[in-house]
């Protein structure tokens, strides 16, 4: 008599069950996303709206929290579509700053790491870094070349360039590895992003070479309206 008297109060027991209609994306979601309040029971229910998580068709997972929340009724065996939105972001309060002096017993040491880092990233390769080596009297050669941003983040300003390619001549077939000839490049440009893959520059270069210690060629060179792909 007990098992039949439990299975019949399950029986008309309410069963409420909320499923969700999972929106195309984080814009159809934006527009709001239909949730659905199942009445499975025998008997009339009532729901009441709450924030609840949902999975958008592309696997991206929302927040989402009722337009009205209202209690609704649904009747045995129906449903009632309720209306929710994705829920606002929280948006932490800015921590505290701390006194001029920090806390007692301390000392605030300031030091110039991020300005270093910052600098450092100005830097950018310019010509071809490389070394080549040959056989007997062929020697080496070997390239170095870099371009520094003066301006970075300064407007129109923000394109130009400094740049040092050296190019030296190794005589490593002799026991003490003179250098056979050097050549200096500095160079200044300015360079602008003309679309996604394309760069246009033009600059200034002054070329010299320097054998043994003597100066033999000195050419400056005007570089204009020089076009490169840009890499990717």
């Amino acid at each position: 008599m007990i098992a039949l008297a439990l299975l019949a109060a399950a029986a008309v027991q309410p069963q409420l069950r909320i499923v969700a209609e999972p929106p195309a994306s984080v814009a159809a979601a934006e527009a709001g996303v239909t949730v659905f309040a199942l009445n499975e029971g025998a008997g009339e229910v009532e729901a009441v709206p709450a924030a609840m998580d949902v999975v958008t068709a592309d696997q991206v997972p929302l927040r989402v929290v009722p337009v009205d929340a209202a209690t609704i009724r649904v009747a045995p065996g129906g449903f009632r579509a309720m209306r929710y939105r994705i829920a606002p972001v929280q948006v932490a309060a800015p921590a505290p700053a701390p006194a001029p002096g920090g806390p007692s017993g301390e000392t605030i040491v300031p030091t110039g790491q991020g300005q270093a880092s910052g600098l450092l990233a100005r830097f950018e390769p310019h010509a071809p870094i490389y070394g080549a080596f040959g056989l007997g009297s062929d020697g080496a050669k070997l390239q170095v070349s870099l371009a520094f941003r003066p301006f970075e983040g300064a407007g129109a300003l923000d394109g130009v360039r400094l740049a040092w390619t050296q190019t030296m001549f190794w005589a490593i077939d002799q026991s003490s590895g003179p250098f056979r000839s050097t050549n200096y490049s500095p160079e200044v440009y300015y360079q602008r992003q003309v679309d996604d893959r394309i760069v246009a520059a033009a600059g200034y270069a002054h070329d010299s070479e320097r054998a043994r210690c003597r100066v033999d060629r000195c050419e400056p060179s005007l570089r204009f309206g020089q076009l490169c792909r840009a890499a990717g």
